[in-house]
């Protein structure tokens, strides 16, 4: 046999105390029975409504003290904090990956360098190997030349975001 279910308890539970926050101290409530439910109003709802007396459990609260932080303060506090936290997780992410990808590039230039310079030994000792050295010289400068500037630009990205997560951090 299925367990009985739990939401209608759940919601008759709910609906009193939704009612009991959501009104004033001496607002009346009245209790009904409508089609088997009992249902809490702030007018009589039925024929057989009842006033229910309800008063504060422990009496007013006191208010905080000047200057002291309120719950919203702390939750706002706590919700900063949790934005903060995810930005920085963040950083961190982008900061791991774009190191990755540096070196992924310092190790494609050095293939590419090691490939050309494996080429250029292979060049015959007479004026058409010195040429095709001198063109794989050149080809090899315009590979470092064309690494130097990714790189450059990672590096630039990697220092943004490092400074940004420095300032992050002294806050």
């Amino acid at each position: 046999m299925p367990p009985a279910p739990r939401l209608p308890i759940l919601r008759a539970a709910a609906i009193p105390a939704a009612l009991l926050i959501a009104t004033a101290a001496h607002a009346q409530i009245y209790k009904c029975r409508i089609d088997g439910q009992t249902v809490f109003a702030d007018r009589p709802c039925a024929a057989d409504a009842q006033p229910l007396d309800i008063r504060p459990a422990a009496g007013p609260g006191t208010p905080p003290a000047p200057g002291a932080p309120t719950t919203l303060d702390k939750i706002n506090a706590s919700v900063d904090d949790m934005v903060r936290s995810r930005q920085l997780r963040e950083l961190d992410r982008r900061l791991r990956v774009e190191r990755a990808d540096l070196e992924q590039e310092q190790d494609r230039m050095t293939r590419e360098l090691a490939a050309l310079r494996n080429k250029k030994d292979r060049a015959n000792n007479n004026l058409a190997g010195a040429m095709w050295e001198q063109s794989i010289s050149e080809e090899m400068n315009a590979t470092v030349a064309r690494y130097d500037l990714r790189m450059r630009g990672i590096r630039d990205e990697i220092k943004r975001l490092e400074e940004q997560r420095a300032g992050m951090m002294g806050q």
